[in-house]
């Protein structure tokens, strides 16, 4: 958020910071999160490889390159989200953790 911490995470441009991401060459990200859980099975610091999301978030910041109003994205865009996270880069992230308790999705019961 910010050299100072001074930028409230529903402020970040995180489309600039993808762009330039792009601009860079770059074809995978990895990002991380902090939240918490209310599945006894998650202890602190666990690590979870999410396949799933929901977005409860309130503040419209953006969400999408493709809305008709960029000159080097036109056109307004459907992109599918049955599946939003690459199943290749998961799995080579999952493959690295193997030393630690790392989930590969969330725990149903």
């Amino acid at each position: 958020h910010g050299r100072k911490h001074d930028i409230s995470p529903s402020d970040v441009n995180y489309r600039a910071n993808l762009y330039a991401l792009k601009q860079l060459g770059c074809t995978h990200v990895i990002a991380t999160t902090a939240c918490g859980s209310l599945q006894h099975e998650f202890a602190p610091g666990d690590l979870v490889f999410i396949d799933q999301f929901i977005d409860k978030t309130k503040k419209d910041r953006g969400r999408t390159f493709y809305d008709g109003k960029s000159k080097e994205f036109p056109g307004i865009c459907h992109l599918p989200m049955g599946t939003p996270y690459c199943d290749v880069t998961r799995q080579k992230a999952r493959s690295l953790c193997t030393l630690y308790r790392v989930y590969q999705k969330n725990l149903k019961k």
